[in-house]
């Protein structure tokens, strides 16, 4: 019975991608910036610094769906009182939509899973801290087009999991394959 459902399933999902318009639509590649409350390390402490964001985006009708990296690392003011180096990086797969607000101007809100790993270093100590779990991740980008290929703009995104939640803004270049 299992493999019967598995087959239907498979059957069913190809000729719903065989009948579907799936378009590669654009590159986002940014720079920005990150705060994150660190929780795991007995006190609560706060960390920030610069990041690098990569997003590949396919669109199926009006449906986007991402694969985004995100990677950032900085120096915290008090890991467990003596400080420390912070980094972290992300992969997510979101889920999102594209609503025009003007003309030149379209908003992108996403939602999605990922995989989450951090890595920290106390000072004046040899403690290290390395974790992974799993991340539910919220973004939305404000995007312009300067030209029909190329566009750019600003997204924020927040990482839920269970190590710590992590804010990030970024500035970004966007390369459109598909034009709107």
């Amino acid at each position: 019975m299992k493999k019967q459902f598995v087959i239907l399933f498979s059957l069913s999902s190809a000729f719903y991608f065989a009948q579907t318009k799936i378009e590669y639509k654009n590159i986002d590649v940014g720079f920005g910036g990150f705060s994150v409350k660190l929780k795991n390390s007995g006190t609560e402490n706060e960390s920030g610094g610069l990041t690098f964001n990569l997003s590949n985006t396919v669109r199926i009708d009006k449906n986007l769906i991402s694969l985004d990296f995100l990677t950032g690392g900085g120096v915290g003011d008090g890991l467990v009182g003596v400080g420390g180096d912070y980094k972290f990086y992300r992969f997510n797969l979101l889920y999102g939509r594209s609503f025009k607000l003007l003309d030149w101007l379209a908003i992108e809100p996403n939602a999605g899973i990922g995989y989450y790993h951090q890595n920290s270093e106390l000072y004046f100590t040899e403690e290290q801290i390395k974790n992974s779990v799993v991340n539910f991740p919220l973004k939305v980008a404000l995007t312009t087009g300067a030209s029909k290929r190329v566009g750019m703009g600003i997204n924020a995104g927040y990482d839920i999991n269970k190590l710590n939640n992590t804010f990030s803004g970024n500035i970004f270049l966007r390369v459109n394959i598909v034009k709107d």
